[in-house]
Parts: structure tokens; sequence; C-alpha cells
């Protein structure tokens, strides 16, 4: 064992251990299949899948609320300033999550099915909800390291 491996805490590799547990591979196709219940199987004991579908449902009706308060914004200012074109804005959600919005005055669309005609669009609004499970740092950092190094060692 390396000493990358040894920074890796005791609390993610016993979930890494129970998740392994949860997976399957098809070693022919590549695809990796899960448990139906695997997250709910390992939340701690004092966190609930009703609590995080809680969370889940209220992050749900909290993007479709930003996009439309942020369109809004934008049609205002593009209402008073003609030469705007694009509107751009981000909401912090939580510790590490963001919510990105852009609108476009106008967007033209091909329909290839109809031979090539064309719609134009007003106030494209388009919302990205990046959930981020930690930059490459700490332990998330150690356990692609550990994961590069036994490739290393078994594929070579």
């Amino acid at each position: 064992m390396s000493e990358k491996q040894a920074q890796l805490k005791e609390d993610v590799l016993e979930l890494a251990t129970k998740i392994e547990a949860g997976l399957t591979m098809d070693k022919k196709s590549g695809v990796a299949s899960a448990s139906e219940d695997l997250y709910e199987q390992n939340l701690p004991e004092d966190l609930t899948m009703e609590e995080v579908k809680k969370v889940s449902d209220y992050n749900t009706t909290f993007v479709a609320a930003g996009t439309y308060a942020f369109g809004k914004l934008s049609v205002d200012a593009m209402t008073g300033n003609k030469g705007l074109e694009k509107t751009t804005g981000e909401i912090k959600m939580g510790v590490k999550d963001t919510l990105s919005f852009s609108m476009d005055r106008r967007k033209e669309y091909v329909n290839h099915l109809t031979g090539g005609d064309k719609t134009v669009k007003f106030g494209v609004v388009t919302s990205a909800y990046e959930v981020r499970a930690g930059k490459n740092a700490g332990q998330l950092k150690v356990a692609r390291t550990m994961i590069a190094e036994l490739a290393a060692d078994k594929l070579k």
C-alpha cells in the first residue's frame, strides 16, 4: 500500500466498500449498474431519505423559480437596451452547487425535417444546475490518485 492510499480516511474506505458491493460491472460492455436503493441504504444514520427528497424537491422548485426570475429581469434589461443580446448570471445553491443562467434575446433555429425552415424564438433561457462533489482536492484527489496508481500497476 502506498503512502497516498494510507491517506484515504477510514469513513471513505468503509463507504467505498459498501458502494462497491452494490455495484456490478458488465465486463464486456464496461457499463456499471447500481442496486436500486444503494444511495438510500448508505445514508448517514441521522439523515433520512425523506429529508434528501425534500431537499431535492426544493432544488427542483428553486431552479424553476430562479429561471423565471432571471428571465423576467433579463427581459426588463433587454427592453431598455436594444443592443443587449445576451444576459448571464448565477446563484450559489448550498455549499458547493451553482445554478447558472443565460438568456439570448433571440435565437434562430433551423428545422431540417421541413427542408430548412427557420424559426426565430425570443427570450431563450438556459439554466444549468451544477452539483459539485468537490474540486479535485482532499479525499476526492486521494481517491483519484489511488485509482490512477492501481490502473498504472494493473493495466500496463
